[in-house]
């Protein structure tokens, strides 16, 4: 989505090692995860991204072992800057950073980006040139 790193060859890999992965469904400003093992499985939704198209019960946030959040930039303390919604801040809030993942291009982290106390860090940012990791 918009010019985001593409993850389906990461998504096919989690696949094919017969791991579980989640994505997201916003349901009244709310984020709910929910397994996917086919694309196929995903419709248009929320902002015009990939939702579950019939998600069924979603899974408990304490259940999910990473998450891979969006973003339009990042800095070296681990802030980023979202979509402006703030649907990952509010659902990841008492998630350790730690298991809290970005995927971009390097010229997307910066020195410094504008952050609020609420606003939820990334513990890694992952692009071209290897994984940075942020002591939160």
């Amino acid at each position: 989505m918009r010019n985001e790193v593409d993850t389906h060859g990461l998504f096919n890999k989690i696949v094919h090692d017969d791991k579980n992965c989640f994505f997201p469904k916003v349901v009244n400003n709310k984020l709910y995860f929910h397994r996917i093992t086919d694309l196929k499985d995903l419709e248009t939704g929320y902002a015009g991204i990939p939702e579950p198209a019939n998600p069924g019960d979603p899974v408990s946030i304490s259940d999910i072992d990473l998450f891979v959040v969006p973003g339009l930039c990042f800095d070296l303390t681990g802030s980023r800057v979202g979509y402006g919604k703030g649907l990952y801040d509010k659902t990841l809030e008492d998630v350790s950073s730690s298991k809290i993942y970005a995927f971009c291009y390097s010229f997307q982290i910066l020195n410094e980006v504008p952050a609020d106390k609420h606003d939820k860090k990334v513990g890694h940012v992952v692009n071209e040139s290897g994984i940075v990791s942020f002591k939160i």
